[in-house]
């Protein structure tokens, strides 16, 4: 009986030796995983010929969800924004600029929202666009709020966060 405890100490000290070593690996790969899961969220943003007057048509294709209009709607209305919605038939958008808006979910283990354009053209030209991928988002965080992803994103292209903070926080939505 006291030979086979001798004989445990050392193959039970192996064994916390190389738990050890394997946990310290994962640490450093989970931990690279985090820092660098949301790297290039924000594709495209250009905004240099934005005009930032307070009225605006949204122009609705009628093929995104209507909940990202309404988010668009709400974010138009608190910023203090005029507007009004047009779709594809012969209404007649009332302002000089339009946003045009698409969405793209997908669905993994729940629906969520992959991707994110939103343009802004006045009098016909494009002034400004941004277009965010949540697929460098880490594997849970890409399911996050699309509500708040198109927040963020009216935020950016309105230029009320960088783009250094939308990087972080579409991730975190």
């Amino acid at each position: 009986m006291l030979k086979a405890s001798n004989q445990l100490g050392p193959v039970l000290m192996n064994w916390l030796i190389h738990l050890g070593t394997t946990m310290k690996a994962l640490s450093i790969i989970l931990s690279v995983i985090l820092f660098t899961g949301c790297a290039n969220t924000v594709v495209t943003l250009d905004t240099t010929e934005l005009q930032t007057n307070k009225s605006i048509s949204i122009y609705d294709d009628g093929r995104t969800r209507e909940t990202a209009r309404g988010v668009i709607e709400e974010w138009l209305t608190t910023n203090g924004y005029t507007f009004n919605v047009v779709g594809v038939a012969n209404q007649e958008a009332k302002h000089s600029q339009v946003i045009h808006y698409s969405a793209y979910w997908r669905w993994d283990v729940i629906s969520y929202m992959k991707h994110l354009n939103i343009d802004v053209y006045s009098d016909s030209v494009k002034t400004g666009e941004v277009f965010i991928d949540t697929k460098n988002c880490t594997s849970w965080a890409r399911f996050g709020s699309a509500e708040e992803r198109i927040k963020i994103t009216m935020d950016l292209l309105f230029r009320k966060i960088t783009a250094e903070q939308a990087e972080t926080l579409i991730c975190d939505a």
